[in-house]
């Protein structure tokens, strides 16, 4: 990157941000369902 001249190209960053906003609402559910899972024993 520095090397060539070039910063951090506008396509990375655009990758990096829908990368983000798609890993949060998973990652949310995840830990949501698995403190209810947790939280509510059956046995």
């Amino acid at each position: 990157m520095v090397a060539g001249g070039q910063g951090v190209q506008g396509g990375m960053l655009v990758r990096i941000a829908l990368t983000w906003l798609v890993t949060l609402p998973v990652t949310m559910t995840l830990s949501a369902g698995l403190f209810y899972a947790l939280a509510n024993p059956k046995y």
